[in-house]
C-alpha cells in the first residue's frame, strides 16, 4: 500500500521558496563592499584671452518714431566708433536686446499728463586687446553709450581649462582617499562611482561705477582661477 504524499501548508512553501532565494543570491550581494567616500577640489589658473563689455542705449521721446530713431543712431555710432578707432570687427559686436515701451507721465499732484516712449538697445562688445578696453568704455560714452552693464573676462577654450580642474579634482580626491584609508588601517579600492558638484565658469566682474572707469585698481583683468569639485566614492579592501 502506497502511503498518500503530506500535504504542505503555506508555511513549508514559504521557507523552501526563502531558502532557494539565498542559495541562488551572488556573493557580492549578500556582502556589500566597505565604501570611502570623499570629495576632492582642483583649480586651474589661466590669463583671460577677451573682456566682454556691456553696454545700453536708451533714447526717450514723446514719439516713438523719434526715440526709436535716436536710440538707433547712438548705437551706429557707437559700432562706428569701435570700428573705426580700435579696429574690431562686426562679428565682435552683439546685439542681446532691444525694447520699446510706453511710460506714463505726471504732474507734481500724481496725475497723468501724457507719455512717453523708452528705446533701449543692450549690446556686448568682445575685446580681444586687454590693454585698451578702458579706453573703448571712454569711447562707448562719447559716442552715446549712457550704460556699462557688466565687464566679464573669459578665454577662448573653456573645455580645456575646465578638463584640467577636474583632473586636478581627481587626484585630490584620490590623495585624500589614501590617507583617510591608510589612517583606518585599510587599502584603498578602485572608484565605484564619480559625481562632478554643479559649477559654471567663473563668476564675472560685477559692473563698476562710470565714476571708476579709469581707475586701474579698480578694474583689472589679472589672472582668474577656475575650481572644479568632484565626489568618488571608493572601495576599502
Amino acid at each position: 500500500m502506497i502511503a498518500p504524499h503530506p500535504q504542505r501548508g503555506p508555511r513549508a512553501a514559504l521557507i523552501v521558496a526563502t531558502v532557494l532565494a539565498l542559495a541562488l543570491l551572488p556573493a557580492a550581494a549578500q556582502a556589500a563592499p566597505r565604501v570611502l567616500a570623499v570629495s576632492g577640489q582642483g583649480s586651474v589658473a589661466y590669463t583671460p584671452d577677451y573682456v566682454d563689455l556691456g553696454f545700453s542705449v536708451m533714447a526717450r521721446d514723446k514719439s516713438y518714431s523719434v526715440a526709436q530713431n535716436r536710440n538707433l543712431e547712438a548705437v551706429q555710432a557707437a559700432m562706428s566708433r569701435l570700428m573705426t578707432a580700435f579696429g574690431m570687427k562686426r562679428e565682435d559686436l552683439t546685439t542681446l536686446d532691444y525694447g520699446l515701451s510706453e511710460e506714463p507721465v505726471y504732474d507734481d499732484e500724481g496725475h497723468q499728463t501724457g507719455r512717453t516712449y523708452v528705446s533701449v538697445t543692450r549690446m556686448r562688445a568682445r575685446v580681444r586687446d586687454l590693454g585698451a578696453y578702458k579706453a573703448i568704455i571712454v569711447a562707448l560714452l562719447d559716442a552715446g553709450v549712457n550704460g556699462i552693464d557688466s565687464i566679464s573676462f573669459g578665454v577662448d577654450d573653456w573645455a580645456a581649462l575646465r578638463e584640467k580642474a577636474l583632473v586636478a579634482a581627481c587626484q585630490d580626491a584620490e590623495r585624500r582617499g589614501k590617507a583617510m584609508a591608510a589612517a583606518m588601517r585599510v587599502t584603498l579600492g578602485k572608484p565605484l562611482q564619480v559625481r562632478e558638484a554643479q559649477s559654471g565658469a567663473p563668476s564675472p566682474l560685477l559692473a563698476k561705477s562710470l565714476a571708476s572707469v579709469g581707475n586701474d585698481s579698480v578694474i583689472s583683468s589679472g589672472t582668474q582661477v577656475l575650481e572644479a569639485e568632484v565626489y568618488v566614492e571608493y572601495e576599502l579592501r
